[in-house]
């Protein structure tokens, strides 16, 4: 029997011109497309509540380290972007991307006897780690185009941390790879605790919660209510701070001087 159901571009509230897998999506506050839903929806909060798309795209960063880090978002990494400006008909990049610790030296490899720096899977991954750029990224980005500030963009990321979200099919579906696993065992130091609690990778549907990157999101927002003094300058302070205190542990760390954290997220 032909399969009389019409297409998924045939059944929008609108024309479309050709055939997608997904809705059009139009709206009178903004669009935020992103990898999931609940991304998106922080994104839209802040459109919702006043913000602008640099507020949304912020929020909806912070939000995405928690809720897909399969899919390598992570407070850890780096964020490149180009964004406009429609008012100032503007278009920039933004380079979130990070730096190597300053004592990351070829002489401090050739003391640890490695002949190039190692990338991982394996206990040592931690060497070829750069300096977090998407944080810093995130507060450029509120500081030089947003209107919101750093406690309110971190409200749904902090939200999701703290209260958890139903685990999805894909993230659940990574977290099952036996490599997955394997590297979870070797690095980071409390990693399997985190994605694997009880011993197994929650179910699709299992409510997933981040004790320790709610209590770092947390931070942030108590740093922001106690910075005061005007907005710009306050995301000037704490990214300068954050940064300086990122380099000065993952300088001492790369030598050996202290110890990984346990659970660090």
């Amino acid at each position: 029997m032909t399969n009389q159901l019409p297409r998924v571009h045939e059944i929008e509230h609108h024309a479309a011109e050709r055939a997608t897998t997904r809705p059009v999506v139009s709206g009178m506050h903004g669009v935020v497309a992103a990898g999931h839903p609940l991304v998106s929806m922080a994104g839209m909060r802040m459109l919702l509540a006043g913000g602008n798309a640099f507020d949304a795209a912020a929020a909806a960063g912070f939000a995405a380290a928690v809720v897909e880090p399969t899919a390598s978002y992570t407070l850890c990494g780096e964020c490149v972007a180009m964004v406009h400006d429609a008012r100032r008909r503007e278009s920039v990049a933004v380079s979130g991307q990070g730096t190597a610790p300053a004592r990351a030296t070829i002489d401090v490899f050739r003391r640890r006897g490695l002949d190039r720096i190692p990338t991982g899977p394996g206990a040592d991954a931690h060497l070829s780690f750069t300096v977090p750029g998407a944080v810093d990224a995130y507060l450029t980005l509120l500081e030089t185009y947003g209107t919101k500030s750093v406690s309110e963009v971190l409200i749904p990321a902090l939200q999701y941390a703290e209260r958890g979200f139903p685990m999805y099919e894909y993230m659940h579906r990574m977290l099952a790879i036996p490599e997955t696993r394997a590297q979870f065992a070797l690095y980071p130091p409390g990693g399997a605790g985190v994605f694997y609690p009880g011993g197994r990778a929650p179910r699709v549907g299992e409510l997933f919660v981040q004790p320790a990157l709610s209590g770092t999101l947390r931070r942030l927002v108590e740093a922001d209510a106690k910075a005061g003094g005007d907005r710009a300058g306050r995301h000037r302070r704490r990214a300068r701070a954050l940064l300086s205190r990122r380099r000065r542990v993952d300088d001492r760390r790369l030598l050996g001087e202290v110890q990984r954290p346990a659970a660090r997220e």
